[in-house]
């Protein structure tokens, strides 16, 4: 009994815990821009299904160069992108 309860406790935590802090995806795409018919664009299409299907809010950064890679990851994580 004690070993189901433990179980429904972990359970329940893991279900309202997800909502609470896994809800915006950042995306940082490289200087070829988001619609590069190659791995910028496959990032943002399978952000729009994260969002379009679970709800949970989009951050987008564009790099002009590959410099500026580092400062989006900040951006977008002080923005509050959660993954």
């Amino acid at each position: 009994m004690k070993k189901i309860l433990n179980i429904f406790i972990v359970s329940f935590a893991l279900v309202f815990s997800s909502g609470v802090f896994a809800n915006k995806i950042g995306v940082i795409y490289d200087s070829g821009g988001k619609f590069d018919k190659s791995f910028n664009e496959l990032a943002f299409n399978s952000a729009m299904r994260v969002v379009n299907e679970l709800g949970w809010d989009i951050i987008e950064f564009e790099a002009a160069n590959n410099t500026q890679i580092e400062q989006g990851m900040r951006k977008v994580a002080d923005r509050g992108a959660t993954l």
